[in-house]
């Protein structure tokens, strides 16, 4: 399985988020992959979300990435992943295309940024 988690800042950021991809984790590897997205909001949502700030981003990244290094140790793949929105709102620069394995999250919006820019590339 491909899954997503939805980041809601307030709600399953910072120490929860680690939680929730520990938590999934467990589930390797029937779980394959996992993308970190931010939420998105339209006027019709029934609780007051807030969006992803550049803060929250950086913050959700540097969690992403201190797993990543830990499941690529373990595993040889990355396991977890954040989506290409979450670099734009950070102002990061994305990950090497090779990172993103074999696009299992593309249409998450994992990679696709990254692939469109290597083929544009060529």
């Amino acid at each position: 399985m491909h899954i997503q988690i939805v980041l809601c800042p307030g709600f399953n950021d910072g120490k929860e988020l680690q939680n929730t991809i520990k938590d999934i984790y467990k589930f390797y590897p029937y779980v394959s992959s996992v993308a970190v997205v931010p939420v998105g909001l339209t006027r019709h949502r029934r609780h007051q979300l807030q969006p992803v700030t550049k803060d929250n981003a950086l913050a959700a990244i540097a969690i992403v990435e201190s797993f990543q290094k830990r499941f690529r140790k373990k595993h040889g793949e990355p396991i977890v992943y954040c989506a290409d929105e979450m670099y734009i709102k950070a102002g990061n620069i994305f990950p090497p295309l090779k990172e993103y394995g074999g696009l299992s999250q593309i249409e998450n919006g994992v990679g696709m940024v990254p692939l469109f820019i290597n083929q544009a590339k060529k």
